[in-house]
């Protein structure tokens, strides 16, 4: 079994990487990584990294193999999820990138967003009509499309639609990283909103392990939400952060430091039914 992992070294594909490692050890996973001589998965022995550089015309080099899975989770600047970029250049380079990877295989599993969505309150399924409002949303919304009108009918296609992350390896100018290193500052406080909108929370290597689960299956497609089904308010979620892994912290939250985001919605989460019943599977302890 040969597995295509592309976006391998950023927060997420390194999870999936490790996780499909894992699960699959007499299968052959190709990191796809800009550089080669990549070292980061040399621990891993069925792991062997392939160049792939998502501004690339070309993607010959990446495809110089037919794949049995490729899962696309490279996209720069998510960051600054309103810039411009992600429609004019990121969108373009993604498209061409597509048009290449569905001549190598048949199943094939992409991220998308719940930016997707846009300003739409309470859970979220996947049947609602997205209306993104971000540019980051709108680009992924418009590859979705994209991708849906173009793979070929007995391609196994999976969007999935993922909500809020963190874990160790995060970016840091992620909240909670930022959060950790105030607090490894010896910070007395920590600027936040309000700190009273919902959010929906994944910890990493759970998103990895479904990403891996829905990946492998030749009999779904579709787009399923990737999230917890759990909302939660946002300060009490950094509070149970802190007293769960810094028990000795004394650090105050400077509720409304921030204003709220205008470009999310105030309270929202993700319907993961959808997922659970097609996997037909206990959705916390996903199994192999």
């Amino acid at each position: 079994m040969r597995v295509l992992v592309t976006g391998a070294k950023g927060f997420i594909g390194r999870y999936v990487v490790e996780a499909f490692s894992k699960h699959w050890p007499n299968s052959k996973i190709f990191a796809g990584c800009r550089s080669e001589s990549c070292e980061d998965f040399l621990h891993l022995s069925n792991v062997k990294t392939v160049y792939h550089n998502l501004w690339n015309e070309d993607h010959s080099i990446t495809f110089q193999r037919n794949y049995d899975i490729i899962v696309h989770l490279s996209w720069p600047s998510i960051h600054r999820y309103n810039d411009p970029c992600h429609v004019n250049e990121v969108l373009p380079a993604q498209k061409r990138f597509i048009d290449q990877a569905i001549r190598f295989t048949s199943n094939l599993t992409i991220s998308g967003t719940c930016f997707e969505y846009g300003l739409v309150e309470g859970a979220l399924n996947e049947d609602l009509v997205a209306n993104p409002v971000t540019q980051y949303g709108i680009a992924k919304n418009e590859l979705r499309k994209y991708v849906f009108d173009s793979v070929p009918e007995n391609t196994w296609l999976k969007w999935l639609r993922i909500f809020y992350v963190y874990g160790q390896g995060q970016s840091t100018k992620s909240l909670i990283p930022q959060l950790e290193n105030a607090i490894a500052s010896n910070e007395e406080s920590f600027n936040m909103s309000g700190g009273q909108q919902v959010r929906d929370y994944l910890l990493v290597n759970e998103l990895a392990e479904i990403i891996v689960k829905v990946a492998k299956r030749e009999n779904i497609k579709g787009i399923f939400n990737c999230s917890s089904n759990k909302p939660v308010v946002l300060e009490a979620f950094v509070k149970k952060f802190i007293t769960n892994n810094y028990p000795d912290s004394k650090i105050n939250l400077n509720l409304g430091f921030y204003p709220y985001n205008d470009l999310e919605p105030f309270a929202f989460w993700g319907d993961n039914s959808k997922l659970i019943s097609l996997l037909n599977d206990d959705y916390n302890t996903p199994t192999f």
